[in-house]
């Protein structure tokens, strides 16, 4: 599967369940970034990611909210 399409299936997910899709840039990604999606709770996104046949996930805390990336999808400026 190729990174736009992993992309599209994250903006897919991210739309169908009322999350947000972002650009991110994690812990050690020292700037660069990647494909997101942020909501109330992980396990529902990691879920979804992973039947759309997606892996690869990590967390972060948002405050009131997570956001779960994934660094193996890189973003490059301009790319998507």
């Amino acid at each position: 599967m190729t990174i736009m399409t992993k992309v599209q299936k994250l903006k897919q997910l991210a739309k169908e369940n009322d999350w947000d899709y972002q650009e991110y840039s994690g812990r050690g990604m020292y700037g660069a970034e990647c494909a997101a999606v942020s909501g109330d709770y992980a396990m529902p996104i990691i879920e979804a990611a992973v039947e759309a046949g997606i892996k690869g996930a990590r967390t972060d805390s948002l405050g009131k909210g997570v956001i779960v990336y994934w660094p193996g999808i890189k973003i490059k400026e301009g790319a998507i």
